[in-house]
């Protein structure tokens, strides 16, 4: 009779589930007592944010999204179930990352109003025009049923332009407006991966 070693453990003390980075940030993504860190890096022409408006067409079996930079002339109307649906454009940010916490280039997207006027005003202040030169610190609270989202601002900084050096990601941002699946384009390969591929 074949005996069970109870002793023996099913896995590692320290293991962890491997998780994969998305290329893509929103606040909503970030987890609770977790303080997003994140540096703007210049991305689009003359400036680093690129704004927009946006709605999802809910007709496909997955949401579709559609971008334009001037406002729509009207509220598109859906036909779904038998029935007419109204939908709404919204204002939305994006901007290339640096996200300190993950250390990875990230496409991210703010359209909460909150977090919207928090950045504005800062900029305001002549030492924080410049939004590629310090930190910014998102985190998300949950008061009840209402999520709030909380910005702080940071000049002293892990990030210096080496951490940049072997992960930038340069981002199509025209294939981006017109909703198309791959924007990111002539991927850097990390120090790591050079590294490794070198020992082999």
């Amino acid at each position: 009779m074949t005996t069970i070693n109870n002793s023996i453990a099913f896995l590692e003390d320290d293991y962890k589930i491997p998780t994969t980075i998305s290329s893509y940030m929103r606040p909503a993504k970030i987890e609770k007592d977790v303080t997003l860190v994140m540096r703007i890096l210049p991305s689009w022409k003359e400036l680093n944010c690129i704004r927009y408006y946006e709605y999802f067409d809910t007709r496909e079996e997955k949401d579709k999204p559609v971008r334009s930079l001037t406002p729509f002339e009207s509220c598109p109307w859906i036909w779904l179930d038998n029935k007419w649906h109204l939908k709404v454009p919204y204002e939305a940010w994006s901007m290339k990352i640096y996200n300190l916490n993950d250390n990875v280039v990230q496409l991210f997207t703010i359209t909460q109003l909150t977090i919207k006027k928090a950045i504005a005003k800062k900029l305001q202040n002549e030492k924080y025009k410049d939004p590629t030169t310090y930190d910014i610190e998102i985190e998300k609270e949950w008061e009840a049923l209402k999520t709030e989202y909380s910005v702080s601002f940071e000049k002293d900084s892990t990030y210096t332009d080496e951490l940049l050096k072997w992960k930038d990601r340069k981002i199509d941002w025209d294939k981006f407006l017109a909703c198309e699946q791959d924007v990111f384009s002539d991927i850097i390969i990390t120090k790591e991966e050079v590294t490794e591929v070198f020992n082999k």
